[in-house]
C-alpha cells in the first residue's frame, strides 16, 4: 500500500509543479524524506509526478477561430437555465459545446457544427483550465449552428432517458423546492435547486447530503440483498457489482461516486472470496485505479478530495472521537452523529478553506439536527415514485423539516466566516499535526 500512496502523492506534486508552488513541494518532500523507509521507494512519488506531467508534452488541440466540425457528445448532457453544455468529442479530442438551451441533445448524439473554436479562461477566482482537464477537455466551441443531428442508440442513453423520467416523476409529485431537492438526495442532481437554499446549505456545511457517496452505494448492495435474497450469494456478487456500475453512471460518475463505487465493489469481492475488508487499503486503491485512468481528478477534483479525505478522517479518526465524547449520550445516534461529522470536518478543513474560502461554525450541530431525517426523506421518495404519490406526503414532510432546520441554522450571524487566503504552508503543517496525533491509528492500519 504504501507504492500507491507514493504515486498519488507525486501526482500531488505533479500538480504543484506545473502550479509554481515550489515550496509547499519541497516541504512535502522532505516531510515525506523524513519518515519514508527504505528510502528508495522514492522513486514511486517520481513515477506519479512523471505521470501526471507526461500527458501534458502530447496535448493535440484543434484550430482556433471559426470551424464545421463534426463530433459526438460523450457525457450526461449539463442544462443550465439559459443555455446547454456537452462534452463534445472530435477526432478523439475532447471540448466543451455551448448551445442555447433549447432544442436539447442527448448522449450519443453525434452534430455537425458550426462555431468558434476558444481557448479555455481562467476566472478572477477559479482555475477553469484545470477543473475541465478533470474531462480531459482543453478548449470550449461556441456553437453558433447545428447543421445536422444523427441519433445513436446505447445503454448510456437510456440509463440516462430513465435518470430523466425519473427526475420527471419526482417532479410532478413534489412542487419545487422540493422535487428538485428530492432528486439532489437520490440522484445527487442539484440543477434545480434554488439558489438561496443551495447557499444555505453552504452555509451550514450540509451540501453533501445531496452529493452522492458511499452511503448511496451501500443502499444498493442492501437493496439487492433484499430483492434477491433467494439468489445465491456468488450470483448476488455479479447482480450488485452491476447495479452499482449502473447507479453509478445513472447519477453522473462524478469521481467521488466513481470512488464509492470501487470501495463497494471491492467489498462485495471480500465477502465473494471470504476475506477480510479493510477500508483504509481499499480507499486507496480505489484512488489509485482513479489515478490510472485519469490522474487530473486526484490533482484538481475538489469532489474527490473532499470525498477522499473526509472517508480517511472516518476510518482514522472516528472511533477514537466516539470514545473520546463519552458526555454526549447514546440514545438517537448522537454521539456517532457528532464524532463522524468531526472526524470528517477536521481532515477536510484545509481543503475547504483553500477553495470556498470560508468555514462553517453551525456545521457539526447542523448535521445533527439534520442527518437522521435525510434517510427517511430518500426512503419515501423512491417509494412515492414507485409505490405511488400517496408515500409523497410523508417524503414532503421529511424534506420540509430539513429545510427549516436548514434555514435556521443558516440565519445565525455566525452561522460561517469568511477566511481569507492563507498560506499554503500553513495547511502542510495541520496536516502534519492531524497525522501526528493519530499516528497510534495510522501505525495499527499500516501493519
Amino acid at each position: 500500500m504504501k507504492i500507491m500512496i507514493l504515486f498519488l502523492f507525486g501526482i500531488l506534486f505533479g500538480a504543484l509543479i506545473f502550479a509554481k508552488k515550489f515550496f509547499v513541494l519541497f516541504l512535502c518532500c522532505f516531510v515525506i524524506m523524513f519518515f519514508l523507509k527504505p528510502r528508495w521507494y522514492f522513486i514511486w512519488l517520481v513515477c506519479g509526478v512523471f505521470y501526471f506531467s507526461f500527458p501534458y508534452l502530447f496535448i493535440n488541440e484543434l484550430p482556433y477561430g471559426d470551424v464545421q466540425m463534426r463530433g459526438c457528445i460523450v457525457a450526461e448532457p449539463d442544462i443550465r437555465e439559459f443555455d446547454a453544455r456537452y462534452i463534445f468529442e472530435i477526432d478523439d479530442l475532447k471540448v466543451l459545446l455551448k448551445l442555447p438551451k433549447y432544442p436539447n441533445y442527448k448522449y450519443g448524439d453525434c452534430l455537425m457544427i458550426k462555431g468558434v473554436m476558444k481557448k479555455i479562461e481562467n476566472f478572477e477566482d477559479f482555475n477553469y483550465k484545470n477543473y475541465l482537464s478533470i474531462f480531459k477537455v482543453y478548449e470550449i466551441l461556441d456553437g453558433v449552428e447545428v447543421l445536422s443531428v444523427e441519433e445513436n442508440v446505447s445503454f448510456l442513453r437510456v440509463l440516462f432517458n430513465i435518470k430523466g423520467k425519473f427526475e420527471q416523476r419526482l417532479n410532478k409529485i413534489y412542487s419545487e423546492p422540493y422535487g428538485s431537492f428530492m432528486a439532489g438526495l437520490i440522484l445527487g442532481s442539484r440543477r434545480g435547486i434554488a439558489n438561496d437554499l443551495m447557499q444555505n446549505f453552504n452555509e451550514t456545511g450540509l451540501t453533501h447530503i445531496i452529493a452522492i457517496s458511499g452511503y448511496n452505494i451501500t443502499l444498493v448492495i442492501l437493496a439487492v440483498n433484499f430483492l434477491f435474497a433467494f439468489v445465491p450469494i456468488k450470483k448476488r456478487f455479479w447482480i450488485s457489482v452491476f447495479l452499482i456500475f449502473c447507479f453509478v453512471f445513472l447519477v453522473g460518475a462524478s469521481a467521488s461516486v466513481v470512488r464509492a463505487g470501487i470501495m463497494g465493489s471491492l467489498s462485495l469481492l471480500a465477502i465473494y472470496f471470504g476475506r477480510e475488508y479493510f477500508v483504509l487499503r481499499s480507499l486507496f486503491i480505489s484512488a489509485f485505479f482513479m489515478a490510472i485512468f485519469n490522474p487530473n481528478v486526484i490533482a484538481y477534483d475538489v469532489g474527490f478530495h473532499l470525498s477522499f479525505l473526509s472517508t480517511l478522517g472516518l476510518v482514522l479518526a472516528g472511533d477514537h472521537l466516539k470514545e473520546s465524547l463519552r458526555v454526549l449520550p447514546n440514545r438517537f445516534l448522537i454521539k456517532e452523529t457528532f464524532a463522524m461529522t468531526l472526524a470528517s470536518q477536521i481532515f477536510t478543513l484545509p481543503v475547504v478553506i483553500i477553495n470556498f474560502g470560508r468555514f462553517s461554525l453551525v456545521s457539526i450541530l447542523a448535521n445533527l439536527f439534520v442527518l437522521p431525517f435525510v434517510p427517511l426523506a430518500m426512503l419515501f421518495g423512491l417509494a412515492s415514485v414507485f409505490l405511488g404519490s400517496f408515500f409523497g406526503f410523508f417524503g414532503f414532510l421529511f424534506l420540509e423539516i430539513i429545510i427549516i432546520f436548514v434555514n435556521f441554522f443558516a440565519s445565525f450571524p455566525f452561522a460561517s466566516i469568511d477566511i481569507p487566503g492563507l498560506p499554503d504552508f500553513i495547511f502542510v503543517f495541520y496536516y502534519i499535526f492531524v497525522c501526528f496525533v493519530f499516528r497510534a491509528k495510522l501505525r495499527s492500519l499500516a501493519n
